[in-house]
């Protein structure tokens, strides 16, 4: 990979980034309540075998139950959101609303690619960048604004928790952990952020 080359395509990838960020953040993210508590995790399940750009999602929400979804890099709303009992969850995930993708290329865990690349992330303020370095270079992926809470004049911590690549280092969903138990509201929320890379 070029110097040139790469530059080229880490100025278009993080302009496409930073316009599905800023559509996702403005559909996601709003004000915490004081004084609750709001609590999920986000699973990887698999990347599609039909189409690599769109991959599975697992949500546990101890208040509201499992949900399962199905995302696409690029678009911040999911193509499928369904309530799920983990019991019935092998079923569901069997069943034909989920054969269309064929979820059956697996995620590499780690914020490590195959082929050396690395995701980082990095606070600024309120902002927390998400960028990917080759060893060499480095460019910014997009950005996850941290959620207020109103009452209380502060913001969630954000962190970098993992990530999932496929198998080829061309695709990874980072998950982002928003945190925060202070002045009356207790949160930990993650997020998953999908991200096409250039060759």
């Amino acid at each position: 990979m070029s110097r040139q080359s790469w530059s080229r395509r880490a100025f278009l990838g993080a302009a496409v980034a930073s316009t599905c960020f800023a559509l996702a953040l403005s559909l996601v993210a709003g004000p915490a309540q004081a004084g609750r508590q709001r609590v999920n995790e986000i699973q990887f399940m698999a990347w599609s075998g039909v189409n690599p750009d769109t991959f599975c999602i697992r949500v546990v929400d101890p208040s509201k139950g499992n949900r399962l979804e199905v995302r696409q890099i690029g678009n911040p709303i999911p193509l499928l959101k369904l309530d799920v009992k983990p019991e019935q969850e092998r079923e569901v995930f069997g069943s034909q609303q989920f054969a269309q993708w064929s979820f059956i290329t697996p995620g590499v865990q780690g914020l490590t690619a195959p082929n050396g690349w690395a995701v980082f992330g990095q606070r600024e303020g309120q902002l927390f960048r998400i960028g990917l370095s080759n060893g060499r270079d480095t460019m910014e992926l997009g950005r996850v604004q941290a959620r207020p809470d109103s009452a209380t004049n502060t913001f969630a911590k954000t962190n970098l928790r993992t990530a999932y690549w496929s198998p080829d280092s061309l695709r990874v969903v980072v998950i982002v952990t928003q945190s925060n138990d202070d002045g009356g509201w207790s949160m930990s929320i993650d997020e998953a952020h999908g991200f096409k890379l250039a060759k």
